[in-house]
């Protein structure tokens, strides 16, 4: 059966504010209702999920697999003899009503009851806002070169990791600290984009050879002099 998504799609607070998962699992959540059924059934693969987001597949799998842990769906599958025909993503029935609510309210509008089912556009901009704020700390906190903002908060805002803003900045740093020609070093959107902070840190830290590496604010590599005196203005 062809996926149909509705024009809005429905994120209960329970998930919204879950911290257990990260945003884009939630937005994956969202997605699932706005392509599920009445009886709460999705068949949209990992290959579906990707394209639409522009992610891996392995980014849409761990979305679906913390979504399932956390209790919120449940995955089966239909076989054809041994293989795999079709997978299935099933709301869990504490939000089986809600689809159904706007299912509904589709040829009419939401109506006032609808409005208790739905995220209406202060919550959704609120939501926004936190992730936003997250996003700035991140992109404040980086070194090197600070280019193609825009892009790299879209990617931020799919990414799937545990880590907050703070640890991924560090992860950043600490591949430009470790990297002495910073040509090599991806911009930030790319980083974010290859979710290069799963990468295997060097372990020889800010040193190459036996000489140590300066860098400015900027992560560019400075002098021993330049560095101690920055030290001292700070």
């Amino acid at each position: 059966m062809e996926e149909k998504p509705n024009y809005y799609a429905v994120l209960p607070a329970k998930v919204r504010y879950d911290k257990s998962i990260s945003h884009f699992s939630k937005l994956l959540f969202a997605e699932v209702v706005a392509l599920s059924n009445k009886e709460g059934h999705c068949w949209a693969t990992n290959s579906y999920f990707a394209k639409c987001y522009d992610i891996t597949k392995e980014t849409v799998s761990r979305a679906v697999s913390a979504l399932q842990e956390a209790g919120y769906i449940t995955v089966n599958f239909e076989y054809e003899g041994k293989e795999i025909k079709k997978r299935i993503i099933n709301i869990n029935p504490i939000d089986k009503k809600v689809i159904r609510g706007i299912d509904e309210n589709i040829n009419r509008g939401i109506d006032e009851k609808g409005k208790d089912n739905t995220i209406n556009n202060n919550t959704i901009n609120n939501n926004n806002t936190r992730v936003k704020e997250q996003f700035e700390i991140f992109w404040k906190n980086i070194k090197g070169r600070k280019i193609n903002k825009k892009r790299a908060w879209n990617y931020y805002c799919k990414i799937e990791t545990n880590l907050d803003d703070l640890q991924l900045a560090q992860k950043y740093n600490a591949l430009i600290d470790n990297t002495k020609d910073l040509k090599f070093v991806p911009h930030p959107e790319r980083w974010l984009r290859d979710e290069r902070w799963n990468d295997e840190e060097h372990t020889h830290s800010n040193h190459f050879g036996t000489q140590p590496v300066f860098r400015d604010n900027e992560g560019y590599i400075i002098s021993k002099e330049e560095f101690e005196k920055a030290q001292e203005l700070r």
